[in-house]
């Protein structure tokens, strides 16, 4: 997907309805989009980032990195 939000959100929604083709109970779950989440609250979401990033040690962070992939920035992201 190459990073491509457009892409990667018409990727989610064929996941959900894959989930719902499954047999999912669908009432007891609700699907965000973590782009409008985090574009609600950007300063809180991004002073989130920060504080685990602070918290935690580079060693953690590299070890985390390395089983997820991706970036430092997406592994602080992850940790929350």
């Amino acid at each position: 997907m190459g990073g491509d939000l457009k892409k990667i959100q018409v990727v989610g929604k064929y996941l959900v309805e894959i989930w719902r083709a499954l047999g999912m109970d669908m009432t007891k779950v609700e699907f965000l989009s973590a782009s409008e989440e985090i574009n609600k609250n950007p300063g809180e979401y991004w002073t989130l980032v920060m504080d685990v990033a602070r918290k935690s040690n580079l060693k953690r962070i590299v070890r985390a990195r390395r089983l997820w992939g991706g970036t430092t920035r997406t592994t602080c992201l992850r940790r929350r």
